[in-house]
């Protein structure tokens, strides 16, 4: 519970009882100056609960204009490398297609630069983990790189711009 509601019940709580202890010492005759303070705690009260009430929906419109921002963020950075992530699979096709390679080594390099491992690509491809392993060094040969490490960093490698430290 956000501690904010957890506030308001506190002060309507204390504003309740206070109000019932202020009914039972008007019928019993109390001074004046204690009725006076007693309503005076209700109202306080009341104002907090008030304050507090509207911060709970200041800070839900925040939230809100803030999520909207952020979802048009979201969505204008997508379309925007929508572009280079198309750009940049055209590039390895042609450097595919330059390499001669077959559909199917074409498909594991793939899974190599993203990452899967010889036994998830057999798994994936329904065949043994010794065709991948053949293939594997068919396409390490023809794009004349020794292992997986290199032959994503050959697509890589100009993409991750240096940071002066």
């Amino acid at each position: 519970m956000n501690e904010s509601y957890f506030v308001v019940l506190i002060l309507l709580l204390i504003s309740v009882l206070t109000g019932v202890d202020l009914v039972r010492d008007l019928s019993e005759g109390v001074s004046l100056s204690h009725a006076l303070l007693e309503t005076m705690i209700i109202t306080l009260c009341s104002l907090g609960i008030f304050i507090f009430i509207w911060k709970i929906r200041k800070d839900k419109r925040d939230l809100s204009v803030s999520l909207g921002q952020t979802r048009e963020d979201l969505n204008y950075w997508k379309k925007r490398s929508a572009s280079f992530i198309e750009g940049l699979s055209l590039e390895i096709e042609n450097q595919f297609s330059e390499w001669k390679l077959s559909k199917s080594e074409k498909d594991i390099a793939l899974m190599l630069i993203k990452g899967f491992a010889t036994k998830e690509i057999a798994a994936y491809r329904k065949t043994a983990e010794k065709t991948i392993r053949v293939q594997t060094s068919s396409i390490y040969k023809k794009a004349q790189v020794a292992n997986r490490n290199e032959l994503a960093a050959f697509f890589l490698e100009d993409l991750l711009i240096p940071t002066d430290r």
